[in-house]
């Protein structure tokens, strides 16, 4: 798996792992110290109001019932309702994410790279995962493959840029 992929959208806790949207926040509040007079900057993750919803659950405990929940249907960021499992080689068999799915996926995933930072060729991203997808690879290990061939085709072109 691509560390930028991983570090950034598979163990981020501001996005959700179901459907790769950002459903958290990053705020800076100022914070008075005890000793000193000065402020501080503590970052605090909040919810995104327009990804996810405060609703209440089952849970053993009612303090434990209330939850943000993403609009995709989860509660939480690490929370996944599909397998990550390769596709199904016996065509009566269906995958847990189907075709349009995953496309989905796709380009929340390239959206949230771009918002994290991250420069990389999404036509080259787009067409590389899908390949690997239909080539029978899992979820996780497609995004990995669009997004190594993405990040190498920005690299080149901006090597390219530097000697011509």
């Amino acid at each position: 798996m691509h560390e930028i992929l991983q570090k950034r959208v598979f163990n981020a806790p501001d996005v959700c792992l179901n459907c790769h949207r950002r459903i958290r926040v990053e705020r800076n509040r100022p914070e008075r110290q005890y000793s000193t007079d000065a402020s501080t900057s503590e970052s605090k993750w909040a919810r995104n109001r327009k990804t996810t919803t405060v609703a209440y659950g089952p849970a053993d405990a009612v303090s434990d019932a209330k939850g943000i929940w993403c609009d995709c249907g989860v509660e939480g960021s690490y929370v996944r309702i599909w397998d990550d499992e390769p596709l199904p080689e016996d065509e009566n068999k269906t995958a847990d994410v189907n075709a349009e799915q995953f496309r989905r996926l796709v380009q929340a995933t390239i959206r949230i790279l771009e918002d994290k930072g991250i420069t990389l060729d999404r036509q080259a991203f787009a067409s590389h995962a899908l390949q690997a997808r239909h080539d029978g690879d899992c979820v996780t290990e497609s995004l990995s493959a669009g997004t190594s061939h993405a990040i190498v085709r920005v690299s080149e072109a901006s090597r390219k840029r530097v000697t011509a």
